[in-house]
């Protein structure tokens, strides 16, 4: 259609420009059919799996221990916080269940093999903990996100011996983005590799 447009229209540039629009709009509502369909493919119409008690707005949690984000504690010698040595998921849940979980999962595990870290956790006991830190949180639209990082040890390049690997896992309410809304966007050169100057 487009190059139909383009090879046979004669318009001024404002009809020509309300034309494209349209197309672009159409375009737009199509992908936001399909985006919706493959949530309810997805999450279905089943009710929430959220158990009856007191939730929060937000809801952190590492090795263990549940707690508000901002409340959490991390030693400061796990090594992602002074190395980021670890690997990372981020995953959409709607009505407390996961979009895409098992395929998250399983680039997170090619990650960890790449990186040689060891987290014997298997997927099933994992998706349990994330399960439950998004039952925790009031909101159905939220943003969990979930790390692995290599151990707790004091800072040396060597991968230390004998560390166990630390999880930790954030989730809060955060709504979808209406698509349908048209954004202005700055795109700017990647130019991290120029600058190794920075430590």
């Amino acid at each position: 259609k487009n190059c139909i447009l383009y090879g046979t229209a004669k318009r001024s540039g404002s009809q020509f420009d309300r034309a494209r629009r349209a197309g672009e709009n159409s375009r737009t509502q199509a992908l936001l059919r399909s985006g919706k369909e493959a949530f309810s493919q997805t999450f279905g119409d089943a009710p929430s799996t959220k158990q009856d008690g007191e939730r929060m707005e937000q809801i952190g949690y590492y090795n263990g221990v549940f707690a508000p984000m901002d409340e959490l504690r991390i030693p400061a010698l796990d090594r992602g916080v002074y190395f980021g040595d670890g690997v990372y998921e981020a995953l959409r849940v709607e009505r407390h269940r996961f979009f895409a979980l098992s395929e998250h999962l399983a680039r997170f595990r090619v990650s960890l093999d790449f990186l040689r870290i060891e987290f014997p956790m298997t997927d099933e006991a994992l998706a349990a903990i994330l399960q439950e830190a998004a039952d925790r949180v009031e909101s159905d639209s939220q943003q969990l996100y979930f790390q692995v990082t290599r151990a707790t040890a004091v800072r040396t390049h060597a991968f230390p011996e004998g560390g166990r690997a630390n999880l930790m896992i954030f989730s809060r309410g955060v709504p979808l983005a209406d698509l349908s809304e048209y954004r202005r966007v700055v795109v700017l050169a990647d130019t991290r590799w120029g600058h190794c100057n920075i430590k």
